[in-house]
């Protein structure tokens, strides 16, 4: 939830983060199936916030959290709910503008919203007082860094190494990108992809990636050293086939 990466290979995309949290915040329930009425969602839940950081539905829709808008704020005592409860709750609007436009975001804990919908990127920030939306380009790829725990040179500096990255010969694949999400390139561990500090460090990274036909995730407990691999196909495909 505070280092987000998009990397898009034609018509398909990877879509990663790294959840840098406390480990004293509680356990995780692995990213499963949720189904409703109206589609089915696939996420790994926070059992504290009872919510999520990253979230896809079988109709090709994508959300990941960050903390923080644009600038590091002071948190109050309590908000009226958690902001992982809000990348839930948008996947009940079948527009985005609707989403933008409705939700109630009062009392809510400043955030970045990346969001994939329909093969549209956008990316949505609340400050507190007010919301901001912005189209980014799908073709190309993009870092985020939460600015909660980044100032902006090291944001730049942590461009800079998803950009080099990048340029690197060789296929870009989930491994190429798990690994990324694993590294750490300088000698301050404090600013490295894979970060540490005192209260804080990267607990697990979860990685989407989407086809025309289906979405798979892979969830990586670096603590426990543990992996879980799940998915769900896409019914808008599977409508157009039925009928």
């Amino acid at each position: 939830m505070c280092t987000v990466t998009y990397v898009p290979i034609k018509k398909e995309y990877y879509l990663t983060s790294n959840r840098d949290e406390s480990a004293l915040r509680g356990e995780v329930e692995w990213p499963s199936l949720k189904k409703s009425s109206a589609y089915n969602l696939l996420y790994p839940r926070d059992k504290a916030g009872n919510g999520t950081w990253i979230a896809a539905d079988d109709q090709n829709r994508v959300v990941c959290l960050l903390n923080g808008a644009f600038q590091r704020h002071v948190r109050k005592d309590h908000y009226r709910f958690s902001r992982g409860r809000v990348v839930l709750e948008i996947f009940t609007y079948s527009k985005i503008g609707d989403f933008y436009e409705s939700y109630d975001l009062t009392d809510i804990e400043p955030f970045t919203l990346v969001i994939v919908w329909y093969g549209k990127l956008f990316e949505f920030k609340w400050d507190g007082n007010k919301k901001f939306m912005k189209n980014l380009d799908p073709n190309l790829p993009h870092i985020w860094s939460s600015v909660t725990l980044y100032n902006p040179e090291m944001i730049r500096l942590r461009e800079q190494w998803f950009r080099h990255w990048l340029e690197k010969p060789g296929i870009i694949n989930r491994d190429k990108i798990l690994s990324f999400h694993q590294s750490e390139i300088s000698d301050d561990p404090a600013i490295n992809i894979k970060m540490k500090r005192q209260n804080v460090q990267t607990l697990s990274v979860t990685s989407l990636f989407s086809t025309q036909e289906q979405m798979s995730a892979v969830y990586f407990d670096l603590i426990n050293k543990e992996i879980s691999e799940n998915g769900l196909v896409n019914e808008t495909v599977l409508k157009n086939v039925r009928s």
